[in-house]
């Protein structure tokens, strides 16, 4: 997740509906954002929310298409 201009008054409430949704997060700067789900985390929840963002014109995300057919343990194995 990329938080846009128009977004950073709006960065923590976000985040912190992020984190309500059930979602974990790693920044790398104060603009973007890593968004970590655990396997019993809802994906369609927490991208509708993050589609609402967007249609706000708060951030701007990219996903790899769902669902995944293997964890990423079997990428290094």
């Amino acid at each position: 997740m990329f938080v846009l201009p128009d977004g950073k008054a709006h960065q923590d409430e976000v985040l912190a509906r992020v984190k309500v949704l059930g979602a974990t997060y790693e920044g790398a700067d104060a603009t973007l954002y890593a968004i970590d789900l655990a396997p019993e985390v809802d994906f369609d929840v927490i991208a509708d929310y993050l589609l609402v963002c967007e249609d706000h014109g708060w951030v701007d995300c990219r996903w790899a298409p769902q669902p995944q057919p293997h964890g990423t343990g079997d990428l290094l194995n």
